[in-house]
């Protein structure tokens, strides 16, 4: 999901509705005591940053969301943009 000129705290806000949503969905064939789950990783476009760079950046998060468990939001880390 791209979101333009969207901060990082309305993005922590939408993927917790986003989980409290999966998390009350029922689903046909899955056991009551069953629940959906979303990770996601997030990267905010940084100043002097390529789109690319971030959705690099974004898929390491979500990778990183992966492997730590369930209803997880990752935020990728901040590049030092001055080494470049």
């Amino acid at each position: 999901m791209v979101l333009p000129s969207t901060r990082q705290a309305a993005v922590d806000a939408l993927f917790e509705r986003l989980r409290k949503v999966l998390q009350n969905t029922p689903v046909p064939g899955m056991r009551a005591d069953q629940r959906l789950s979303c990770r996601v990783g997030s990267a905010e476009l940084q100043p002097g940053a390529s789109v690319k760079e971030t959705l690099r950046r974004a898929d390491e998060a979500l990778y990183r969301a992966k492997s730590s468990g369930r209803n997880r939001l990752v935020l990728a880390e901040t590049p030092d943009l001055a080494t470049r």
